[in-house]
């Protein structure tokens, strides 16, 4: 397939700005930066949205069930995914077995071993009508490349969905933002202490800092420095032990590890009203989900994009800082009334209950159900995009032979 976007191509090292000519006849791209930041890798990313070039809507059907065909074959993550959809939402997708009859195509973890194998498909074609669903070990063979969503790989025309989705890289409409799934696990079914339940503390955060210039790091040693802790804001940070140079490590300070301090950490966040979801090694933590899952309102930066953005609506349950305003956070909160509070945990209930999903781990735990509610939300975002991509083209396509040529 010729590359209607003019990139550098797979091996060409990242570009550290783009070279997009603007009297070119090629379709325009986009400056990527790499989940780590501070790395100052950039890739010319394909500008997208569900059309072509990105997006060969003529391999959908007019009327029916999106074709879904999951890479990696029938013992593979995507395909449990999948199947999983498929049984939950019949009349939104359907599993088609040759890859020439799908619309849309999963990519997930261990469907390949490397990227370069993804590349390689006879499907692939530049990313052409892909959905990459990002996990922590999507490609095994890769080691640690695999950590780092856009590092080193350039997905062309692929849509992706991942948790290191910032505003300032992601093709709104054609990513999709997810949730990083939470380490927490409660001993007890979501809801079941009460989502309105008077809590202790009006606002928390205990979490790992890193000796990094990094932002989202910033914004946890903001909290640190100048919250000032009271009866009511609580906020607790030690530093991150490099565990392969021992540096950067303070005597005093002590490594937060969550496996030790489970139970302390669980009671933090189901006595808190709201938590505090700042980013670590990505725009991300797991506290989004964990501040969910216990009932309290996630407060997050100006960056971040809430899962399935923007088909999804957020606004009624999250609470937004900007960077300058991290500081002054406590007195913020202080200003929402009790009514509107109750609102935005009603509101955050419902959506971390039918977006996000959990499921009963053995018979102690309630915790993440490895994103089958979020693929499946993913799924119902992906038919609706479908469809009206397909009303929008069909609408045009009238409005041209009928008005526009008409004397």
């Amino acid at each position: 397939m010729v590359d209607p976007f003019d990139s550098p191509g797979w091996d060409a090292p990242p570009r550290s700005s783009s070279s997009h000519d603007p009297t070119a006849t090629k379709y325009p791209l986009m400056r990527t930066l790499t989940h780590y930041g501070l790395l100052n890798r950039f890739y010319d990313q394909a500008v997208c949205e569900v059309s072509l070039p990105c997006f060969d809507l003529s391999r959908c059907a007019e009327k029916g069930p999106t074709s879904v065909y999951a890479h990696g074959g029938f013992r593979s993550v995507a395909s449990s995914l999948v199947d999983y959809a498929v049984k939950e939402i019949p009349n939104d997708i359907s599993r088609v077995s040759d890859p020439a009859d799908a619309c849309l195509h999963v990519v997930a973890e261990g469907s390949y071993n490397k990227f370069d194998e993804l590349a390689r498909s006879d499907t692939w074609k530049g990313g052409q009508n892909h959905y990459i669903w990002w996990n922590f070990t999507l490609f095994p063979g890769e080691g640690e490349l695999l950590k780092r969503p856009f590092d080193p790989f350039n997905y062309g025309m692929a849509a992706i969905a991942t948790w290191t989705l910032a505003d300032a890289h992601s093709r709104e409409g054609f990513d999709t933002p997810i949730a990083l799934y939470q380490k927490w696990e409660r001993d007890h079914k979501f809801g079941e202490l009460g989502i309105h339940r008077p809590r202790r503390l009006l606002l928390s955060f205990k979490g790992n800092i890193e000796p990094w210039e990094q932002v989202y790091w910033q914004h946890r040693w903001i909290a640190s420095e100048y919250w000032e802790e009271s009866d009511e804001v609580f906020v607790d940070v030690k530093c991150k032990i490099n565990v392969r140079t021992k540096k950067n490590v303070p005597e005093n300070h002590v490594q937060y590890r969550f496996p030790t301090d489970r139970v302390a950490y669980g009671e933090l966040l189901l006595n808190s009203t709201f938590v505090f979801a700042p980013g670590g090694g990505s725009v991300s933590s797991y506290r989004f989900t964990e501040a969910l899952s216990a009932g309290a309102i996630p407060v997050v930066t100006s960056e971040y994009l809430p899962p399935f953005y923007p088909e999804v609506n957020w606004s009624s349950c999250l609470v937004r800082v900007s960077e300058a305003r991290v500081v002054d956070l406590p007195r913020l909160l202080r200003k929402i009334s009790p009514s509107e509070i109750k609102r935005r945990q009603a509101s955050c209930a419902s959506l971390f209950l039918s977006v996000v999903g959990e499921e009963r781990k053995g018979n102690d735990y309630w915790g993440e159900d490895n994103g089958k509610t979020q693929f499946v939300t993913a799924m119902k975002i992906w038919s609706m995009r479908i469809k009206m991509a397909k009303e929008r083209e069909s609408t045009i396509i009238d409005f041209n032979a009928h008005h526009v040529f008409q004397k």
